[in-house]
């Protein structure tokens, strides 16, 4: 018999350095394809997307402007959360994140996002 595999991951996103124009790179179609992957592409399942450290611009651009586009699904898979660490980490085990994101794991959030761009 086939072995099905279903996989899921959790997105998180540290946005402690995100300015206004940053946010505003992001065009209405950028922003629609990013939400059309999102939802309709990707080959495995998004369990959750974690905004973490989030200015106040950010919060309002992903509740005002991003949220309205999303299906139920992905709207109930999407947080934001402007300071402190305890809230999000009922999503996220706490020994896979780095310290400095009040996690026990060692690895420096800088070594991981350096791994990850240079793969591209």
């Amino acid at each position: 018999m086939p072995e099905v595999v279903t996989g899921s991951i959790c997105y998180l996103v540290d946005t402690k350095h995100l300015t206004p124009s940053h946010v505003l790179m992001c065009t209405p179609t950028i922003v629609r394809d990013m939400l059309h992957l999102a939802q309709k592409v990707m080959p495995f399942r998004l369990k959750e997307i974690i905004f973490v450290n989030a200015p106040f611009f950010v919060e309002i651009s992903i509740n005002k402007l991003v949220k309205p586009f999303l299906s139920n699904k992905m709207k109930d898979r999407l947080h934001v959360f402007s300071s402190g660490h305890e809230e999000f980490l009922k999503f996220i085990d706490r020994s896979i994140l780095p310290e400095e994101l009040g996690g026990e794991d060692p690895a420096k959030l800088q070594d991981l996002t350096s791994t990850d761009i240079s793969c591209f």
